[in-house]
């Protein structure tokens, strides 16, 4: 239930680990060592940006391998779920590299060109990150020196999509292949004060904070913190970036959904049940009707009260001493409680207990079941059932009766029983395999469950959800922008709790702040339409919104492709690129002070936006593989050939291809363009080489300005 202010602990479980080995240049294996391991996290409105710094060190197994061996190291590691690769460091002595992305073909060459085949004479210090599934990553290291120790840094990204729970913090490098450090950091970054949870124990931190542990204490490490909401219970980050085709407003969306709509969704009940025993001594017969019976009655009261329901039992036990009564409450009221205590403990021996003389049972006859008693005790326990309802007419309202005892003949039955009932109470009979009996001695009781149809009838009883409730529903969800109105058709799922959370990530340039929600049931009913204005919050020069967006499966843009072109420019790595760390990415002295080890390395704009040495047109550069028009230009990649196509209106002054390093590739001038209105680059570089696949930057060049489109080459 959403309140004035409400704090929501957000959750994400994952399972982390490496696997890693030494390798030696000739072919033999070894241990990876840790022998460090430091964890760094920043706590954001929607994401824990994650830090782990290791110190690895390489050892040989047996005697197979000289003493001056030098190792690679390599093996997988295992990200949080959802989680992103966004960056790596690596350190040579004093000296600081950063990885960049590549593509996965030309990062895979570079690295494999500078790692010697005989360990003398050769470049050092590639670093290679490369993803192969949706949450692990490959890591290669060159070169560790026998007894010595390398040192790098990740970073990845954890967004929140969840709404309660923790986060685990142990980090990803805490077992290499069971090898543990003898202790491990944890540092605090940010602005919000975090509970740090190892082994059960808790300790409140406010950034910022270091403690180290034992790695021994440290082995189940969660992180818990709240995020405090307005009386919507929902927000909206934003954040804004310029550069070419992703300038605009980045925002993601998270929360729950209004009261009032749930309430459409799943409407609560209360119901009454009702349990006639007809004849008890007949029970020992050889038949345990009644001891199975309270086991599923008590399953189903179960069920319904743990889902927020509230359930009462009327119980007549025909043996003189009135009815049962367990009035309406839900699993935390007291007459819950003592309903539940009740039925676990009706067994053989209580019934033994209660029902005395019962001697063998006997077959019963339609008189012996006293009919015009059981009508009149009927409509007695019927209508003290009904009096257990609340006034409340917006919840559904249902009188299950169940029966257990000897079945009359059918001439024995009423067709029509007249009694006044609660408007909004609506009755089932209970039958087949679960409850027994059809009917009651006298009384049809599918008559009258017939009569009392109810408008808000639940939809079954025995073992699936009462009341009715959705798994999943579609939504239709559209905000305005400069482009018009933004749409999206995206589907809610229910989760583990019952809580209905609800997300998106819009991109464009002047966002509406409101957004309208449509909310659509079986058939393609619409069950509420609604306009939200969620807390709105502005996370300006805080690159980790558009790095989430653009990873993310829920886009909605009049730019991009709901695809992972995007990793070139917002910094993360995906099956498509990777991150590579070599000596040519030496950093200077101002981004060594910025990655030292007292404060969290965020990347700057130019980090996060892919740096291609020319200035980008705001207007024209376009995603891997699509067409872009400006001045009649486009460029798309050759069907069914490995090449690009260029087209223009003619007028050109020049045509560049480069390469994501700003490296050109492929041009053509001004003289060569006279009287072209097309030209096709065929693939190969300026030395006649085959470049290697990737994406490539096409710039046309005319007196207007420039136009730019980004293509993949396979």
């Amino acid at each position: 239930m959403i309140r004035a202010t409400m704090a929501l602990a957000l959750s994400l479980a994952f399972s982390v680990s490496a696997q890693l080995e030494a390798v030696a240049l000739g072919g033999s294996t070894g241990f990876a060592d840790l022998v460090q391991s430091r964890v760094r996290a920043t706590v954001g409105p929607q994401w824990v940006d994650i830090e782990e710094e290791a110190e690895l060190g390489a050892s040989r197994s047996g005697a197979s391998t000289a003493g001056n061996t030098v190792w690679q190291i390599a093996g997988e590691i295992t990200l949080p779920a959802h989680a992103v690769m966004t960056s790596c460091l690596l350190w040579n002595g004093d000296t600081l590299l950063m990885g960049k992305l590549r593509g996965q073909a030309d990062a895979e060459h570079v690295f494999d060109s500078l790692v010697p085949s005989l360990p003398a004479g050769w470049p050092k210090d590639p670093l290679l990150i490369q993803q192969t599934s949706a949450e692990t990553y490959s890591l290669r290291l060159y070169p560790v020196q026998q007894g010595g120790t390398r040192r790098l840094r990740l970073r990845y990204l954890v967004p929140v999509e969840s709404t309660d729970g923790n986060v685990p913090v142990l980090p990803l490098l805490s077992q290499v292949n069971g090898a543990k450090p003898r202790q491990w950091s944890f540092e605090l970054r940010g602005e919000r004060r975090v509970m740090l949870e190892i082994n059960g124990t808790a300790w409140p931190m406010s950034p910022p904070a270091l403690r180290v542990y034992p790695f021994e204490e440290g082995e189940a490490a969660q992180l818990r913190w709240n995020v405090e909401l307005d009386s919507t219970g929902r927000r909206a980050l934003r954040n804004h970036a310029d550069g070419g085709a992703w300038t605009g407003d980045y925002v993601l969306y998270r929360g729950r959904l209004p009261d009032s709509v749930v309430r459409k969704i799943e409407t609560p009940s209360e119901l009454v049940l009702l349990w006639r025993w007809i004849k008890p001594h007949t029970f020992f017969g050889g038949g345990r009707e009644v001891t199975e019976q309270a086991r599923h009655i008590l399953g189903q009261m179960t069920r319904l009260a743990e889902r927020g329901n509230k359930v009462g039992l009327v119980v007549d036990e025909d043996l003189g001493a009135g009815l049962r009564t367990f009035a309406l409450g839900d699993s935390g009221s007291a007459d819950y409680k003592r309903m539940t205590a009740w039925l676990k403990g009706l067994d053989y021996a209580w019934l033994n207990a209660e029902i005395p003389n019962h001697g063998t049972a006997v077959e019963i006859s339609p008189a012996a079941l006293e009919l015009s008693r059981n009508r009149a005790l009927f409509a007695s326990d019927v209508l003290a059932a009904a009096a257990q309802f609340g006034k409340d007419t917006a919840v559904v309202q249902e009188l299950l009766v169940v029966t257990a005892g000897p079945l009359p003949d059918a001439s024995s039955f009423e067709d029509t029983v007249r009694l006044e009932l609660p408007g909004n109470v609506s009755v089932r009979k209970a039958g087949g395999t679960l409850y027994g009996r059809n009917d009651w001695p006298g009384i049809s009781l599918r008559g009258f469950a017939a009569a009392h149809p109810g408008s808000k009838a639940l939809t079954q009883v025995d073992g699936d959800d009462v009341p009715f409730v959705f798994e999943q529903l579609p939504v239709t969800v559209s905000v305005q922008s400069d482009k018009g109105t933004l749409a999206k058709d995206a589907v809610l799922r229910r989760g583990a709790q019952g809580e209905w959370d609800a997300s998106f990530n819009v991109h464009s340039k002047t966002l509406s702040k409101a957004v309208t929600w449509q909310l659509w049931g079986d058939g393609g009913s619409l069950l509420a339409s609604w306009i939200d204005n969620p807390q709105w919050l502005e996370t300006l020069n805080d690159s980790v919104v558009p790095r989430l967006w653009a990873q993310s499966e829920a886009h909605l843009s009049t730019v991009f492709p709901n695809d992972k072109s995007l990793a070139p420019h917002f910094g993360f790595v995906d099956r498509e690129y990777s991150l590579l760390a070599i000596p040519s990415d030496t950093l200077d002295q101002g981004f060594r002070m910025a990655y030292a080890d007292s404060g969290v390395p965020y990347l700057r704009a130019q980090d996060i936006f892919a740096k291609v040495g020319f200035k980008l047109d705001s207007t024209s550069v376009g995603m891997a593989g699509a067409k872009v028009r400006s001045n009649g230009f486009s460029a798309r990649r050759l069907a069914g050939a490995r090449g690009i196509q260029v087209r223009f209106d003619g007028g050109a002054l020049g045509i560049v291809v480069r390469d994501l390093r700003g490296r050109v590739v492929a041009r053509w001038s001004a003289e060569g363009l006279a009287q072209r209105s097309e030209v096709t680059w065929n693939g190969l570089d300026l030395s006649g080489r085959t470049a290697v696949r990737g994406v490539y930057l096409v710039t046309l060049v005319t007196a207007q300005g420039t136009c730019t489109a980004s293509v993949a080459l396979p």
